[in-house]
Protein backbone atom coordinates (compact mmCIF):
# COMPACT_ATOMS: atom_id res chain seq x y z
CA UNK A 1 0.00 0.00 0.00
CA UNK A 2 2.86 2.21 1.06
CA UNK A 3 4.47 2.08 -2.60
CA UNK A 4 1.09 2.73 -3.76
CA UNK A 5 0.68 5.90 -1.89
CA UNK A 6 4.08 7.25 -2.77
CA UNK A 7 3.32 6.40 -6.62
CA UNK A 8 0.26 8.55 -6.38
CA UNK A 9 1.95 11.66 -5.15
CA UNK A 10 4.45 11.48 -7.81
CA UNK A 11 1.77 11.44 -10.61
CA UNK A 12 -0.12 13.97 -8.99
CA UNK A 13 2.93 16.21 -8.62
CA UNK A 14 3.99 15.48 -12.25
CA UNK A 15 0.52 16.61 -13.56
CA UNK A 16 0.53 19.43 -11.71
CA UNK A 17 3.89 20.43 -13.25
CA UNK A 18 2.58 19.37 -16.85
CA UNK A 19 4.91 16.72 -16.83
CA UNK A 20 5.20 13.80 -18.95
CA UNK A 21 5.84 10.22 -17.63
CA UNK A 22 8.18 10.61 -20.86
CA UNK A 23 9.69 13.69 -19.53
CA UNK A 24 10.22 13.15 -16.10
CA UNK A 25 12.00 10.00 -17.46
CA UNK A 26 14.36 12.13 -19.30
CA UNK A 27 15.17 14.11 -16.70
CA UNK A 28 16.25 11.04 -14.28
CA UNK A 29 17.50 9.38 -16.91
CA UNK A 30 15.48 6.42 -16.35
CA UNK A 31 13.13 4.84 -18.83
CA UNK A 32 9.21 5.86 -19.20
CA UNK A 33 8.56 2.61 -18.09
CA UNK A 34 10.02 2.90 -14.81
CA UNK A 35 8.11 6.22 -14.20
CA UNK A 36 4.56 4.08 -14.80
CA UNK A 37 5.40 1.42 -12.60
CA UNK A 38 6.93 3.46 -9.30
CA UNK A 39 3.51 5.83 -10.11
CA UNK A 40 1.17 2.34 -10.41
CA UNK A 41 3.41 1.08 -6.86
CA UNK A 42 4.96 -1.34 -9.02
CA UNK A 43 8.57 -0.31 -8.48
CA UNK A 44 10.26 0.88 -5.35
CA UNK A 45 12.32 4.05 -5.35
CA UNK A 46 15.23 4.43 -4.07
CA UNK A 47 16.56 6.93 -2.05
CA UNK A 48 18.34 9.07 -4.38
CA UNK A 49 15.53 8.50 -6.80
CA UNK A 50 13.58 10.10 -4.54
CA UNK A 51 15.77 12.93 -4.06
CA UNK A 52 16.26 13.39 -8.14
CA UNK A 53 12.09 13.10 -7.71
CA UNK A 54 12.05 15.80 -5.13
CA UNK A 55 13.97 17.88 -7.12
CA UNK A 56 12.29 17.51 -10.10
CA UNK A 57 8.63 17.61 -9.16
CA UNK A 58 9.79 20.61 -7.34
CA UNK A 59 7.90 18.70 -3.62
CA UNK A 60 9.99 17.50 -0.62
CA UNK A 61 10.69 14.43 -0.01
CA UNK A 62 8.68 14.59 2.94
CA UNK A 63 5.55 15.11 0.69
CA UNK A 64 5.96 12.32 -1.83
CA UNK A 65 6.58 10.26 0.94
CA UNK A 66 3.67 11.38 2.58
CA UNK A 67 4.90 12.92 5.86
CA UNK A 68 3.43 16.29 5.23
CA UNK A 69 0.06 17.97 5.05
CA UNK A 70 -1.40 16.60 1.42
CA UNK A 71 -2.86 19.99 -0.75
CA UNK A 72 -6.07 20.52 -0.55
CA UNK A 73 -8.35 19.70 -4.11
CA UNK A 74 -8.67 23.32 -4.36
CA UNK A 75 -4.72 23.53 -4.09
CA UNK A 76 -4.21 21.05 -6.68
CA UNK A 77 -7.10 22.96 -8.91
CA UNK A 78 -4.85 26.22 -8.33
CA UNK A 79 -2.05 24.50 -9.21
CA UNK A 80 -3.05 22.46 -12.16
CA UNK A 81 -4.55 25.88 -13.81
CA UNK A 82 -1.18 27.21 -12.70
CA UNK A 83 1.19 24.78 -14.51
CA UNK A 84 -0.31 25.60 -18.26
CA UNK A 85 0.24 29.22 -17.77
CA UNK A 86 3.31 31.01 -19.46
CA UNK A 87 6.63 31.31 -17.17
CA UNK A 88 5.53 35.14 -17.52
CA UNK A 89 2.24 34.75 -16.52
CA UNK A 90 3.02 32.28 -13.73
CA UNK A 91 5.01 34.75 -12.13
CA UNK A 92 2.31 37.46 -12.32
CA UNK A 93 0.21 34.65 -10.47
CA UNK A 94 2.71 34.66 -7.56
CA UNK A 95 3.00 38.35 -7.25
CA UNK A 96 -0.01 38.46 -7.10
CA UNK A 97 -1.15 35.78 -4.42
CA UNK A 98 1.72 37.71 -2.20
CA UNK A 99 0.35 40.47 -2.68
CA UNK A 100 -3.09 39.69 -1.38
CA UNK A 101 -0.87 37.43 1.68
CA UNK A 102 0.43 40.62 2.79
CA UNK A 103 -2.59 42.35 2.51
CA UNK A 104 -4.58 40.26 4.60
CA UNK A 105 -2.12 39.78 7.61
CA UNK A 106 -1.21 35.99 5.59
CA UNK A 107 2.43 36.33 4.46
Amino acid sequence: MYREEIGARIRSARSVRGMSQQALADAMGMHRTAISDIETGNRNVTAVELLVLARELGRSVSWIVGEERPATAFDEAIALVVAQLPAEQRQTVLRFAQFMAAETGGG
